[in-house]
């Protein structure tokens, strides 16, 4: 799942992968 989503990412986009759960909390903050 975690690698599927990171394929659409362009590689500029890595931080993603340890600051997954940072995205977790601003879509929580979000709504």
């Amino acid at each position: 799942m975690l690698k599927q989503a990171v394929a659409k990412l362009p590689k500029d986009a890595k931080p993603i992968l340890h600051s997954d759960q940072g995205w977790q909390y601003q879509m929580a903050d979000y709504q």
